[in-house]
């Protein structure tokens, strides 16, 4: 369907879950998460998408607009 951005809404994170509703094919609405542990690496101070753990070695995760922050 496109971008996160333009086709998610009502996301947050809590712990390395992100949370969002997401807009279908059909025009309707899904809400799903994505366990971020699964797909970011904190790499030296820096998020790389890549398996991994970064809930262990970051903090502070916060949404900024389709962003995420980390202190790491």
């Amino acid at each position: 369907l496109g971008k996160f951005s333009q086709t998610c809404y009502n996301s947050a994170i809590q712990g390395s879950v992100l949370t969002s509703t997401c807009e279908r094919t059909n025009g309707g609405y899904n809400t799903s998460s994505i366990d971020l542990n699964s797909v970011i690496e904190n790499v030296d101070g820096s998020l790389k998408w890549q398996p991994s753990n970064f809930i262990e070695t970051c903090r502070n995760t916060q949404l900024a607009g389709s962003s995420e922050l980390a202190g790491c």
